[in-house]
């Protein structure tokens, strides 16, 4: 038993290594697309982990990773889909009330779509690039904005 729970721990240890040193090189990705990752916080409802873009090269991966964060199945060419780009804050149906469940509910009647998503994340790339919308694509680098630290 005692080598059983030794192996067990050596495994765990191991684990949460991978994990450490995936979450820094994630850390590293977030911090070198800082400007872009600003505006997610407000458009997105959900925390994107660092662990989550380790990895990350492309508008695609980035749009896989939001998929995923908000539980939808991600297209597989979501540059031909329609989708609406939506504004940052949770959009409600009714006028904003200080309750949350108010709240919550008018964020359920307007549920996130893999569309939407692809949409959001193209108009604020454009938006923080300073390019065409259209000129995005799944295989489009990711690297920081013109003039920013991290070049």
């Amino acid at each position: 038993q005692a080598e059983r729970f030794a192996s067990l721990v050596e495994k765990y240890e191991k684990l949460r290594r991978q994990h450490r040193d995936s979450s820094q090189r994630g850390e590293a990705v977030r911090l070198k697309l800082w400007p872009l990752f600003r505006c997610f916080y407000d458009l997105f409802p959900r925390r994107i982990p660092d662990a989550k873009l380790d990895g990350l090269v492309t508008v695609g991966d980035l749009y896989r990773v939001l998929c995923h964060s908000l539980k939808l199945e991600p297209y597989e060419y979501p540059e031909k889909q329609g989708g609406i780009a939506r504004k940052p804050g949770r959009p409600t149906a009714t006028p904003v009330s200080p309750s949350w469940a108010s709240e919550y509910q008018a964020w359920l009647e307007f549920p996130w779509r893999a569309d939407d998503v692809w949409a959001t994340l193209t108009a604020t790339i454009a938006d923080v690039y300073k390019t065409n919308r259209s000129a995005i694509t799944p295989e489009t680098i990711l690297a920081p904005p013109t003039g920013q630290p991290g070049q």
